[in-house]
Parts: C-alpha cells; sequence; structure tokens
C-alpha cells in the first residue's frame, strides 16, 4: 500500500467551521433598472459595468445591504465583493464552477470566498458587472433574515467541532460534527447541501 492511511478512527480535530447555504426558494426579483437619460455619469465619474444597468444613485450613493439580500435568486443575483456590488445574473449560466456555486452566494457578502478560488483574471472581468458601491444603511441595523427550520442559517457560517475523522480508504473519509446539544436538529433541506469551511 506504500505509505497509505491505513482505515479506522485517526484522532479528534480542532473546532472547524460547518455552514449550510442554498437560495431561497421565493427570492425578490430584481426591479426594472433604468438608465439616466441625460446620458451622464454621476459627479464622481463611477460608471456601471458593461454587461449590466445601474442607476445614478446607485453609483452615486451606494447600495445597502438590505437591497443586496433582496436580490438572493438565479432571477436576480447580485454580490458583494470587496465592498462592491456587482450584478451576476446573466453570469450565472456561464460560470465555470456551475450555478450552484455561484448561486449559494448570491445576496451576500461574497468577498472571502470569490478571494479564495478565483485568479486575478476573474477580478478584472469582475469589474463588467459592478453596479454600485456597499453603501452603510444606519435604518437598516437588523435586516430580516432568511426563516430557519434547524440550527443551520442559510447565509451565515456557524462554528462546531469536528469530532471525529474516520479515514475509509485513500480517497475517503468520514467526518463527524458535534451539534449543540443532543436534541438539536440540523435543519438541512432535502437535496440540498452544505458548505465546509475550516479554520
Amino acid at each position: 500500500e506504500g505509505g497509505g492511511h491505513a482505515p479506522g478512527v485517526v484522532g479528534r480535530a480542532r473546532r472547524r467551521l460547518v455552514a449550510a447555504i442554498w437560495p431561497e426558494a421565493s427570492a425578490a426579483a430584481s426591479p426594472a433598472v433604468v438608465a439616466d437619460p441625460t446620458g451622464q455619469t454621476p459627479s464622481d465619474g463611477e460608471q456601471a459595468g458593461k454587461l449590466v444597468k445601474s442607476t445614478p444613485e446607485w453609483l452615486k450613493e451606494g447600495i445597502t445591504m438590505q437591497e443586496v439580500e433582496q436580490h438572493a435568486s438565479s432571477a436576480s443575483a447580485w454580490i458583494v465583493v470587496d465592498g462592491k456590488v456587482y450584478d451576476c445574473t446573466s453570469f450565472i449560466k456561464d460560470h465555470p464552477g456551475g450555478t450552484s456555486t455561484i448561486l449559494s452566494a448570491v445576496g451576500s457578502d461574497a468577498t472571502e470566498d470569490f478571494e479564495a478560488v478565483h485568479p486575478k483574471e476573474v477580478w478584472d472581468m469582475l469589474g463588467d458587472y459592478f453596479i454600485g458601491h456597499l453603501r452603510e444603511d444606519p435604518e437598516s441595523g437588523a435586516a430580516s433574515a432568511p426563516a430557519q427550520t434547524g440550527w443551520l442559517h442559510p447565509r451565515k457560517f456557524q462554528s462546531i467541532p469536528l469530532v471525529e475523522k474516520i479515514v475509509v480508504s485513500h480517497d475517503t473519509r468520514i467526518f463527524r460534527f458535534a451539534l449543540p446539544t443532543p436534541t438539536t436538529r440540523l435543519g438541512l433541506p432535502t437535496g440540498m447541501h452544505i458548505f465546509l469551511k475550516a479554520t
């Protein structure tokens, strides 16, 4: 077998993050977006990406996170990366990582996930989908969260411990995580996946 791991329990790991993120079934559709009829750009010179439409207000004043969260479906898919808002709706079908990957991040701040897997040329391409900067909105401090049916939160990573790892074969592992209490429901809908992130 030459240096391969033997099957069986190989120890316990430190605490790691686990989360599930899935698109909501009834997310708000994108409202009609109209261009400035004067054809002028905002006073600060910011322009929308060449593959999307924005509004003078979004480009000048910014877009709140509350507004971004309303665009969390394939019908209207916005993401935030590094403080900027992008409308990725037209790109979903062409995403090399598949539609489910990009849909898992829409309606949220995807900076960390985007930085982790995309090279510089993709960052350059991102500008084509720019619609405005993220703006702080003091009145939206407690934005409405998606409904929860268990411990998992649809749009937030939560931390739980990895308590056991079993090596089944050279390319197969079983990971066991501990929920907060023995009676806690995971809350993963049928046919959906979870995203795991080690820290």
